[in-house]
Order: structure tokens, then sequence, then C-alpha cells
């Protein structure tokens, strides 16, 4: 990076201007030979201004001074937060495990339904085989009622194997014989019993396939979770995210204009400083006019610092953000300039109709009247009025949100503008007070404060832009459904 190899070789600059528009420093290099770096001064009178009337060395310190951060850093542009931040985001990747582990846990448990289920219906056809023997006995006892109900008699040795065949126990020393009516009753009576355990086997049946309804109920409720509307939150979560690290990142454009406003001030302060130096040495000013510089110096010293250490404060939350180590270090890329085509895009009913269709709070409130709709309680008409309401707030609230969004970008403008005239006056105030000064109409010290608010005028451009883009970009994140 050019800055950083000027900071290396401070007092071994050397300068040549080439143009109106650009300065060369000239660096000798370790192997006896010599580094060109151009220094644009297009549009930047002041630094034209610094070319001019400072040596090599404090030219080179200033260029050195422009960017607080570490050498040897990586530059980041806008367009690469977005895919930065949800790629490697650890809040975003945690999130991300969460869906998919509800699913595991949900896909396990119907798993475990559908084995009930078939252990359940294992049992019922046991249960029905079992009825299907009951009934087959029982119709064998029809049969035989049928056959030997009437019968006058029979000999005992064919009754006793009749009784044995259907009972099992033996009817030993009856010789006499026996009524075979007396045996249809107690195929009757068995058959009472039969009938019982098939009324109680059809009742446990009865009772499982009441289980499986239920089982199969539990089941499909599971395979209908809806899990649209945890990934639309999830995914509201990750615009919420994308969009803090944009405004981090717009923010840090604005700390280093601040910056660099502060740093040319100070070099002014400075040339100023060593002026007055020489000139208290021939007695043309008083110490008190040299303690005053001094003292200023040192409170825009101390505010430089304090951005300065805001600066690197920011870079590491925004590193954070981008799911890397807080210390990494980066440069800023410019920002896009909002174009005036842009802004004359804007269509507040336009935009705002796709915002709403894009905005998660909407949708939620949306699913709560649906949710209530779905209750069957005594409260049901209340619950859905109390969404109704509370879903007319929501769409009020994201409109109201949405026009100052809208309103916020013109007036950012209308200040972009204004910044603009403003630095435009304050060089032609330098260019004349520049000339005052080298014919000796106006003092050093007023030559000076030409160049202080000229600085001032540029640092108030750039955070006026910044701002703009900042607007802008808020607005652009309130058509996709996010305006907190």
């Amino acid at each position: 990076m050019k800055k950083r190899l000027l900071s290396a070789l401070l007092a071994c600059a050397l300068l040549a201007t080439t143009s109106a528009a650009a300065v060369d420093v000239v660096i000798p290099s370790a192997s006896g030979g010599t580094t060109t770096v151009t220094v644009d001064t297009e549009n930047d009178p002041l630094l034209e201004l610094f070319v001019e009337e400072m040596t090599p060395a404090q030219l080179a310190d200033f260029l050195a001074a422009q960017d607080p951060e570490e050498p040897a850093a990586s530059a980041l542009a806008l367009e690469d937060i977005s895919a930065m931040v949800r790629q490697n985001n650890l809040t975003i990747l945690a999130n991300d495990q969460i869906i998919p582990g509800k699913k595991a846990v949900i896909d396990d448990a119907i798993d475990e339904i559908e084995d009930g289920i078939d252990d359940i219906e294992d049992a019922i056809d046991q249960l029905e085989d079992a009825i299907d023997g009951l009934e087959a006995m029982d119709k064998m006892y029809d049969s035989l009622i049928d056959l030997y109900g009437g019968a006058a008699g029979v000999s005992g040795s064919d009754m006793e194997e009749l009784v044995y065949a259907l009972f099992g126990f033996g009817m030993a020393g009856d010789t006499d014989g026996m009524s075979l009516g007396g045996v249809a009753l107690l195929l009757m009576s068995d058959q009472t019993s039969i009938a019982s355990q098939i009324a109680q086997l059809e009742a446990q049946i009865d009772t499982l396939e009441d289980q499986i309804d239920e089982l199969k109920d539990q089941r499909d409720e599971l395979e209908d979770t809806d899990f649209d509307a945890a990934e639309r939150q999830l995914d509201s979560v990750v615009d919420q995210i994308v969009k803090g690290a944009e405004t981090l990142y717009i923010a840090l454009h604005t700390m280093q204009s601040s910056y660099d406003g502060l740093l040319r001030q100070e070099t002014i302060l400075q040339m100023k400083l060593t002026e007055l130096e020489k000139r208290y040495e021939l007695g043309q000013v008083s110490a008190v006019d040299v303690a005053s510089v001094r003292d200023g110096m040192r409170e825009l010293t101390r505010g430089k610092e304090t951005l300065e250490m805001n600066i690197r404060n920011s870079k590491g939350d925004l590193n954070l953000l981008l799911g890397r180590d807080a210390d990494v270090n980066f440069e800023l890329v410019a920002l896009p300039e909002v174009s005036s085509a842009q802004i004359t895009a804007m269509n507040l009913e336009g935009d705002l109709k796709r915002g709403r269709k894009n905005s998660y709070d909407i949708f939620a409130a949306e699913e709560a009247i649906d949710t209530a709709k779905d209750g069957d309680g005594a409260d049901r008409k209340y619950n859905i009025r109390q969404a109704e309401y509370q879903l007319q707030s929501t769409q009020n609230s994201f409109r109201q949100s949405f026009t100052k969004l809208f309103r916020a970008v013109e007036d950012a403008a209308r200040a972009v503008q204004a910044a603009s005239d403003s630095r435009g006056f304050k060089i032609t105030e330098l260019n004349v007070a520049k000339t005052k000064y080298g014919l000796g109409k106006i003092s050093y010290n007023d030559y000076v404060e030409a160049q202080i608010n000229l600085a001032q005028a540029d640092a108030d451009l750039k955070t006026a832009k910044n701002d703009l883009y900042l607007a802008y970009n808020n607005y652009q994140w309130a058509i996709r459904g996010v305006v907190a």
C-alpha cells in the first residue's frame, strides 16, 4: 500500500510536481533506486495547497497518517459484507442448526410412532386370529348341537369319546349310556364362554384401534409441522445482522471522514505553529499567541486520538459480525455515490407495497390471526379481534417507519447539495485569501482560518454523502421488509 511505504521512509522523501492535478513523491529504495508515488490533488484544493507549502517530509507524514489502521491491511468493500456475514457470522451459523435439529427430533418421533403402530397392528392380527379360532369352534358346536341335541341316546363308549374330544375329560365307569341332550347342554354352556371371550377380544381390538388412530393423529400433526414461519423468522434475524454490519461499515466511513478532517486541521495548525514559532523568535508575536496555537493543537490531537480509538473498536465489532477475529486489519473501500436517478426512481406507494409483502412483522401478525381463527374456546372471537387490531397496528407502524425513511433520503440529498455549495464557497474564500495573503492584505492567521474552514467543509461534504448513502441503504432494506 503506497501510504505504508511513505510511512517507512519519511525522512527520505523527495518532492516533484508533475501537473496541477497530481504530485509525485519520489522515495529511494533499499536497492539504490527510487519508488514514485502519485498523489492526486484534483478537486482537492487543500491538498494542492499542502503540496505547495509543505516540505517533502511533511507531505509524506500527512499522507502516511491518513488511515489509522495497521500496515498490511486488506481492503473490505461494502458489497462484500452481506456474503461474509451470511456465511461466517457465528450467530447465524448457530441459528442455522435450529430447524434441522427440530426436524431431526420430529423425524425420530415419527419413526417411533410408526414402530408403535406396527406393533399394535401385529397385536390386532394375533387377536383376530384368536377370534377366528373361537368362531370356528363355535360353528362346530352349533353343528354338533344340531346333530345330537335330539338323539335318544348313545352307547357309553361313544359318549365317553365324544365328551373327551370336546372337553378333554373322560367318563370312565359310565356304561349305562348318557343322553346327548346333556352333551348339548354342555356344548351350549361352552358356547357362552366362547362368545364372552370373543367379545373381550373384540373390545381389546377396539381399544388398540383407538390407540392406532391416536398415534396416526400425532404422526400427521408432526408431519404437518409448519417450519415456514420459523424459517422466515430466522431469515429476518439474518437480515437484521447483515443490515447492522452494513450500517457499521458506513458509520466507519463517517468516522474516517471525521478523522481525515481533524488530520487536515491538525496539519494546518502545525504549519501555523511552525510559522508562529519563527515569528516569535523574531519578536513579531507574543508567547501567548504561540501557546494558544499549541493548546489548540493538543485539543485537536486528543480528539483525533479518541476518534482513532473508536475506529479501531468499531472495526473490531465489524470483524465479529463478519465471523472473524476482532483484530483482523482492513481498510475501507470508497462507498458508491447515490445518483439523482436512484433518488428519482424511489416510489413511496409502490415501494411500500413491496416492503409490506416482505415484512416479517406483518407476516407474523397475519399468522396470529390464522392461529386465533383455528381456536375453539369461548374467547375465540376476542382473540381474533385482538389479532386483527395488532395486525392493523403493525401495518400502520410499518408505513410510518417506511415513510420516514423515504423522507430521510430526500433530506439527506438536500444536505449533500448544501454541503457541496458550502464547500464551493469555502474554496473561493481560500483562493481569495491566498491571493490577499500573497499581496500582504490579510494576516497569516486569516489565511490559515480559510484553510481550516475548507478542511471542515471537506469533512462536512464527506459526512453528508455518507449520511445520504446510509439513508438510501436503509430505504432499500425497508423495501426488503426491514425497517428497524
